[in-house]
C-alpha cells in the first residue's frame, strides 16, 4: 500500500509507536481543518487509558518506516504523551479554538497552525 497518499478511513484505528518503538495507542479520528484544507490533528486512544483522548498535530506524525511503513510514530516516549494535554471522551474541545491549537502544538514543538482565522477576502 502507498502510505504518502491515504485514506482517513485507512489510518483510523492504526497503531502508533512512540520514540522507544512502545506502543502508545491508536488512531481514533483524524481532523481537518477545512478552512485551510489541511489535517490538523489525529485523536489517540491511547494504550491503558480508558475514556481519555488525545489531539496531537498531524505534524508531529510521520510514517513509522521501522515498521516497514506499517503505523504511525509520534516522536515522544510514553511518560511525556501520558503528560500531554487530553480530554474525556464524551467532551471533546473545540479544536477551532487558538488557545487550544497553541497549547496543544506547543506541548509538541511545533508552530500553532490556528494562530488567527483566515480572511475569507
Amino acid at each position: 500500500m502507498n502510505r504518502w497518499v491515504v485514506s482517513s478511513v485507512e489510518v483510523v484505528g492504526d497503531e502508533v509507536h512512540g520514540a522507544n518503538g512502545e506502543s502508545l495507542g491508536r488512531i481514533e479520528d483524524v481532523l481537518l481543518d477545512v478552512e485551510r484544507g489541511r489535517v490538523a490533528y489525529v485523536v489517540l486512544s491511547p494504550v491503558g487509558a480508558i475514556g481519555k483522548l488525545f489531539a496531537v498535530p498531524w505534524e508531529a506524525m510521520s510514517i513509522d518506516v521501522s515498521r516497514g511503513g506499517d503505523g504511525w510514530r509520534l516522536d515522544v516516549d510514553r511518560a511525556r504523551f501520558a503528560a500531554a494535554p487530553g480530554f474525556a471522551r464524551g467532551e471533546w474541545p473545540n479544536f477551532a479554538d487558538p488557545q487550544f491549537a497553541a497549547g496543544v502544538y506547543s506541548y509538541y514543538g511545533i508552530p500553532p497552525c490556528r494562530e488567527a482565522p483566515l480572511d475569507p477576502n
